[in-house]
C-alpha cells in the first residue's frame, strides 16, 4: 500500500465559502478519498481570484482546524513532526496552503510572518494573472516586482516554501535569483510535452531540480495533452527522469479546482491507479514511493532545519 502527499487541491474554498463538508462524496477530496492509502498528507490550498481579504487567510485557517477537531478523522499539521504525529493517531493530515496571495487587495509583505504563525506552509503568490507581486502564466511575462522581492524574502527568513504554479516563465526564472531555498511547482506539468503557458518551461523545471525542490504533476487534462490517459500524465513523469528530477516529482492533482481529470482518475483515492500505471512502466518501487510522498516530504523536512 502507497502513502500518498498531495500539494495542491482546491476543496477548502468549497469548505470555507460554499458549505460543503468532507463527508460529501461528490467532492474530488472527501474522507473516503483520503483512507485509500497507508498515510495520507492533503495541502489544502485557499485560492483567492480577488474577493479575499487577508483575514479570510486567518479564519480558513481557525475553520480547517475546527472541521478537522470535529471529525476525528484528520489532524491540522504546521511541520513533519504534525504529520508524523497524525499518522501514528492514525489520522490523515492537512496542511495548509496559500494560492494567489498577491490578489489578496489589503496584502502586505509582513503578513508572511502572519500566515506562517496560522499554520500555511507553502504560498503561491499570482493565479494566471499579473497582480502587484509577479506576473501570471496568463499575463504579459511580467517578471517579480519590488514588492514580490521582499514577499520571498519574507518567506525565506519564516521558512515558508514558495509555490511557482501560476507564475509567468519570467516571473519563476527570477524566483531563483531571490528565494535561496528549495522551490515548489505545487500543481504544474511540462510544456515540452504538453504545450500549455500554465505548464512548466524545461528551463524552470531545471531550475527546480537545481533547488532541491520537487514539481508536483497535475491530472488536469489540459495540462497533460495526448488521448487524456494515465499514460500521457506518466510522459511527463518519464521527462522529468530524463532532466536528471527523479527526487523532484510529487504529485499535485489540483482536486476540486478543475472540472475533469484523465480518463480513470475521479478523485484522490484514484490517484493509485497512476501509482499502479508506473509499475506496469517499470518504474523501481523506490521511485513510486518517492513520487508518491518521499520527495515532497524530504522537502517540507528541510525547511525545518
Amino acid at each position: 500500500m502507497y502513502s500518498y502527499f498531495d500539494t495542491h487541491c482546491d476543496t477548502l474554498l468549497k469548505l470555507y465559502k460554499h458549505g460543503k463538508t468532507l463527508f460529501d462524496k461528490a467532492l474530488h477530496i472527501n474522507y473516503e478519498a483520503l483512507t485509500v492509502y497507508k498515510n495520507t498528507v492533503q495541502c489544502f490550498a485557499l485560492f483567492n481570484e480577488g474577493d479575499l481579504k487577508i483575514q479570510d487567510y486567518f479564519d480558513a485557517a481557525d475553520f480547517l482546524k475546527k472541521e478537522c477537531d470535529s471529525s476525528g478523522r484528520m489532524s491540522l499539521c504546521t511541520d513533519t513532526y504534525g504529520i508524523d504525529k497524525a499518522f501514528r493517531q492514525g489520522k490523515t493530515a492537512a496542511v495548509l496552503t496559500a494560492e494567489g496571495i498577491g490578489n489578496t487587495p489589503d496584502f502586505k509583505p509582513e503578513h508572511i510572518f502572519m500566515l506562517k504563525k496560522s499554520g500555511y506552509m507553502m504560498t503561491g503568490l499570482v493565479w494566471n494573472g499579473d497582480n502587484s507581486l509577479c506576473g501570471g502564466a496568463l499575463g504579459g511575462n511580467a517578471g517579480i516586482t519590488t514588492i514580490g522581492a521582499v514577499t520571498l524574502r519574507n518567506m525565506e527568513k519564516s521558512d515558508m516554501i514558495v509555490d511557482v504554479s501560476h507564475m509567468s516563465e519570467r516571473s519563476c526564472a527570477d524566483v531563483f535569483g531571490i528565494f535561496c531555498k528549495p522551490v515548489v511547482a505545487s500543481h504544474s506539468n511540462l510544456d515540452s510535452v504538453c504545450p500549455n503557458k500554465r505548464n512548466l518551461s524545461d528551463s524552470n523545471a531545471a531550475g527546480i531540480i537545481k533547488s532541491g525542490g520537487a514539481i508536483g504533476i497535475t491530472v488536469y487534462p489540459p495540462f497533460v495533452g495526448g488521448k487524456n490517459s494515465i499514460e500521457d500524465l506518466i510522459a511527463h513523469t518519464d521527462r522529468i527522469i530524463s532532466m536528471g528530477g527523479a527526487g523532484n516529482i510529487c504529485i499535485g492533482a489540483d482536486f476540486d479546482g478543475i472540472a475533469e481529470a484523465v480518463d480513470g482518475i475521479r478523485g484522490g483515492g484514484d490517484m493509485i491507479r497512476l501509482f499502479e500505471a508506473f509499475a506496469r512502466h517499470n518504474y523501481p518501487k523506490k521511485l513510486i514511493n518517492d513520487i508518491s510522498f518521499n520527495n515532497i516530504y524530504n522537502i517540507f523536512k528541510k525547511y525545518e532545519i
